[in-house]
């Protein structure tokens, strides 16, 4: 889980919830979404969300998922009162989201997160390959994209855009 989210200089206690405009480029772009670290019960969502008018739901806020059959139970909940879902997961978590039947609710945004630290050290010639777990295993094919086709400025969310967010 991120630890070292610039929330406040004096706020030492853990974060849980935070509320803000969803800055990434999702189908819930620029709506007012309350984020949601770790699993929480799901009357304080309820009230959270009553309280604060938000539209969405994010949950694994602040890389906090782990694959569990409460956070699934947790999506379905609120996909089922109509809010949108989205759900942060690493990339090492494709497959057990994928085997929980969320994508197929049109609510559910699944933000796979995939790390590359030092990208733009790479050169101009990187590309961003998306494999298959072997040849032709799960997907008719592979993508790749030059780090150029993938890193432009419709797609960027510069840090700053996080500052505005409020804890809860």
């Amino acid at each position: 889980m991120i630890t070292n989210r610039p929330y406040s200089e004096s706020n030492d206690d853990p974060v849980y919830f935070f509320l803000g405009r969803e800055v990434e480029r999702t189908p819930a772009f620029d709506k007012l979404t309350l984020f949601v670290v770790g699993v929480r019960k799901v009357e304080t969502i309820e009230s959270k969300l009553q309280s604060t008018k938000a539209e969405c739901l994010y949950f694994g806020a602040n890389q906090s998922f782990v694959p569990t059959q409460e956070y699934a139970d947790l999506i379905y909940y609120f996909l089922n009162q109509g809010i949108v879902c989205t759900l942060d997961f690493d990339v090492a978590h494709v497959d057990w989201v994928a085997s929980q039947g969320l994508c197929g609710h049109p609510g559910f945004v699944p933000m796979i997160s995939v790390k590359l630290p030092a990208l733009t050290r790479l050169g101009r010639n990187a590309t961003i390959k998306i494999d298959d777990i072997d040849f032709a295993a799960t997907n008719k094919g592979v993508w790749c994209h030059n780090l150029d086709s993938l890193t432009v400025s419709s797609a960027f969310t510069d840090w700053s855009a996080y500052r505005s967010d409020q804890i809860l």
